[in-house]
C-alpha cells in the first residue's frame, strides 16, 4: 500500500516536472552593470514585442545573434530601455518588414539588420531632428528602409492590423 502510495507521488511529481518544463522562458538573459542582455530567443512570433524589463531590471542591449535567422519575425517592437543592438542581432531575419524605434535606442552595431530583405519600413517615435543613432556598418537593409518619423506605438500597431 505504501509502495503504491510512493509510486503515485513519484509520477505525479514527474508529470509536475513535465509541464514545468514545457512553460520554459523562450529567452535566456544576462545580467550587466548596465541591466540585463536579452542573449537568445528561440520563439516564433511574427509580431516580436522586445522585453522592456527582467525580473524588474530594465532591459538594455539586445546580444550578437539573439534573433539571428528567424524566419518568423515580421515586425519588431523595441522596447523603450534598449540601448545597444549588438552586431548580427537580426542577421538573416529574411521576413521581417518593419521595425519600431522609440527614443532611446544609441547604437545599432555592425550587421545587426544584415541580409534583411523585406526590412522596408522603419518607425521612429522621435521627430528626425532628435534621432542620434550610430547606425555601423553593413545594416544596409536598416539604412535603406523607409523612414517614418513621430509615430506612436499605439499608431504603429494599427499599421500591423
Amino acid at each position: 500500500m505504501i509502495k503504491r502510495k510512493v509510486f503515485k507521488l513519484l509520477i505525479l511529481a514527474l508529470l509536475c516536472l513535465l509541464l514545468v518544463g514545457c512553460a520554459r522562458s523562450e529567452y535566456k538573459y544576462t545580467s550587466t552593470d548596465d541591466g540585463v542582455t536579452i542573449s537568445e530567443y528561440t520563439g516564433s512570433d511574427t509580431n516580436l514585442v522586445v522585453p522592456e524589463e527582467y525580473e524588474s531590471i530594465a532591459v538594455t542591449i539586445i546580444d550578437y545573434n539573439t534573433y539571428a535567422y528567424n524566419i518568423y519575425i515580421q515586425n519588431v517592437i523595441l522596447s523603450k530601455n534598449i540601448k545597444i543592438i549588438k552586431g548580427c542581432s537580426f542577421w538573416y531575419c529574411t521576413e521581417l518588414s518593419s521595425v519600431y524605434v522609440p527614443k532611446g535606442l544609441e547604437i545599432i552595431e555592425e550587421y545587426a539588420f544584415y541580409n534583411c530583405p523585406k526590412l522596408v519600413n522603419i518607425y521612429f517615435e522621435d521627430s528626425e531632428a532628435n534621432i542620434n543613432i550610430d547606425v555601423r556598418n553593413h545594416n544596409d537593409a536598416f539604412n535603406d528602409a523607409k523612414k517614418h518619423y513621430d509615430v506612436s506605438l499605439s499608431d504603429y500597431k494599427n499599421y500591423l492590423k
